[in-house]
């Protein structure tokens, strides 16, 4: 990683774990130029050739709930914005939704809650425990599964049910014809 890169997370509070994570090599942050997509999605720049309008940015594997390796995920320093590669992901720390949870300062036999940062930098300065949300609808089912879920303040709670709320499909109704109503 860049040291002017890498002076910013210590700066940010990020630092140990929120960077290199558990330890294994696909879980560290990297750094490079990417071109961001019109889908918010993005292409590395050295790959594809880009020569327009790049930025730097962090980039870091994003895993499924069952831990397996499912897009990569570029966040700019500069503007917080985020891109993924291949449009697959829907938030990071998908990997801990069904990891056992443990709370010791308040054992009540039950599983605390899965905590929701509002911001990277929130997720990446807690280690990377919980979940950091950038497509809401897209990760509202298995949110349903996972129970019940803690946040820092009561905005950003509103925020979240609101964002995280499942809008029913359309529905039509067939026309039956040639049939007598009964």
């Amino acid at each position: 990683m860049h040291d002017a890169a890498s002076a910013r997370l210590y700066e940010a509070g990020i630092s140990g774990r929120g960077i290199i994570g558990d330890g294994h090599p696909l879980e560290t942050i990297a750094i490079d130029e990417i071109e961001r997509l019109h889908d918010d999605r993005f292409e590395f720049c050295r790959v594809a050739g880009y020569d327009g309008k790049h930025v730097a940015a962090l980039v870091m594997a994003c895993f499924n709930e069952f831990g397996d390796l499912h897009d990569l995920v570029a966040f700019s320093l500069r503007s917080g914005r985020i891109a993924t590669y291949t449009g697959r992901a829907s938030m990071l720390g998908a990997e801990n939704c069904f990891r056992p949870r443990i709370d010791l300062e308040t054992p009540t036999g039950k599983s605390p809650p899965l905590r929701v940062h509002a911001t990277i930098a929130g997720w990446l300065r807690s280690g990377r425990d919980g979940v950091f949300i950038f497509r809401p609808q897209a990760a509202a089912p298995l949110l349903q599964l996972v129970g019940p879920l803690a946040v820092d303040c009561p905005v950003f709670a509103r925020k979240l049910a609101e964002q995280l709320t499942i809008q029913p499909p359309q529905l039509v109704c067939r026309a039956t014809h040639g049939s007598a109503a009964a």
